[in-house]
């Protein structure tokens, strides 16, 4: 969905956000957008750092904009708590390279988030809030359905594979949704917010969720992607991270 006008009058809302990956450029037109939306409240699903070349400035914009943040593996990667063997080439040196430009401060911001934390709104994680340092995916109903029913009667929002889904639980089964959709209270909702810094849709612009009045509402957010392709080569980056970037894989 593209971003258009809205009433002077803001309609209060809350917002969810994921997956920065040091992209300065998507964090910062995604936070001009929520802005201008009369967003209230932002919430960040993890991996603030990894891929791109901003983990420091994005680092400072979450902790300045965002209420509810946690973990992601690749935040806890570079600060040594996830092994990065498993990793990809590309990841790993970014990580490596990550560790080498972050300050303390950010170093210790990073180690104290937590890996699940409980707002009124749900239950913010990165990956699956089931054994959460596993990084588990949910991809799928079947995922979907282990981890709703492992958290009763709430909602749970999360990120890490980059990709916006949504899936609700109710009495005759578990179904994928469409976006926009709204909430009712009766349904447990699991809704995956997408990526602001590296999409892997096919769309390249920065995913941001908002929940205004019970509506789950995905945008699709432009930003100056040539400029962080460009700082990617600068900074001795690998490029395929600049290449992914422009074609939203």
């Amino acid at each position: 969905m593209k971003p258009r006008g809205i009433s002077k009058e803001k309609m209060k809302a809350v917002a969810f956000i994921s997956d920065i990956h040091g992209n300065l450029e998507a964090l910062e037109a995604t936070l001009r957008f929520l802005k201008n939306r009369g967003v209230e409240t932002i919430h960040c699903l993890g991996d603030l750092v990894g891929y791109g070349p901003d983990p420091g400035p994005c680092t400072a914009l979450i902790r300045k904009h965002c209420h509810g943040v946690v973990a992601g593996n690749h935040d806890w990667a570079v600060i040594g708590k996830t092994p990065i063997d498993l990793f990809n080439p590309m990841a790993e040196d970014t990580v490596l390279w990550t560790r080498r430009i972050l300050s303390s401060n950010e170093v210790l911001y990073l180690e104290n988030l937590p890996l699940i934390l409980e707002i009124k709104e749900g239950i913010l994680a990165h990956a699956s809030p089931i054994n959460p340092e596993a990084w588990f995916y949910v991809t799928d109903s079947i995922s979907a359905r282990v981890t709703l029913d492992t958290y009763p009667k709430k909602r749970i929002f999360i990120g890490h594979t980059h990709i916006p889904q949504a899936f609700s639980s109710w009495s005759k089964g578990i179904r994928e949704l469409a976006f926009p959709f709204t909430m009712k209270g009766e349904i447990q909702y699991l809704i995956n917010v997408g990526s602001v810094g590296q999409p892997r849709d096919g769309d390249p612009r920065a995913c941001a969720l908002t929940i205004e009045n019970e509506k789950a509402i995905l945008w699709r957010i432009p930003y100056d992607v040539e400029t962080t392709v460009q700082k990617i080569k600068e900074r001795g980056l690998p490029k395929p991270l600049g290449q992914r970037l422009l074609l939203g894989i």
